[in-house]
């Protein structure tokens, strides 16, 4: 009778966390990062939100991707929805580094980045200065997405520019 009590609460805490895991939406990284040219790269991300509320909890870009970004500036941030997918309502997106600062100064988040049907951007910016400037990317950077539809499908792309 204890083992199966045991077993039962071992299988019951296992449901619990794989739900949990499951329902923090998710980002396909295999593409990497495209080079278009000798000074540009394209990082493209398809997201699909959390199967309850759309949102995405933090996701560091993978080590394959980073390491293709070495002496490369974060240019710009793109959002748009998946063709075909779930479509998303407005959402917001974050683009911290590994500090925990949105290098994107808020700006994806003070007005939703991830639009309801094309596509729109913005660029990093520096809330100390007022001013849009390109981030130097030193460390790993991890995307965070806002509450939306369930299951909503949306693309990310990430321009970064070859530093002189």
């Amino acid at each position: 009778m204890k083992i199966f009590k045991c077993t039962f609460i071992l299988s019951a805490l296992l449901l619990l966390f794989s739900t949990a895991c499951l329902a923090a939406g998710s980002i396909d990284q295999s593409g990497g990062a495209a080079a278009w040219g000798a000074s540009k790269k394209i990082v493209t991300l398809p997201v699909t939100g959390d199967a309850a509320d759309g949102s995405l909890a933090a996701v560091e870009l993978s080590d394959k991707i980073m390491n293709d970004l070495t002496e490369f500036l974060l240019a710009s941030v793109c959002a748009y929805p998946t063709p075909d997918g779930t479509a998303p309502s407005a959402t917001t997106i974050a683009v911290t580094n590994a500090q925990g600062r949105d290098v994107l100064g808020g700006k994806g988040v003070s007005t939703a980045l991830v639009p309801t049907s094309s596509e729109q951007c913005t660029r990093p910016y520096n809330p100390f200065t007022g001013l849009y400037e390109y981030y130097e990317v030193e460390g790993p950077l991890s995307i965070t997405g806002g509450t939306g539809n369930v299951g909503q499908e949306y693309t990310l792309k990430l321009i970064f520019l070859k530093a002189n």
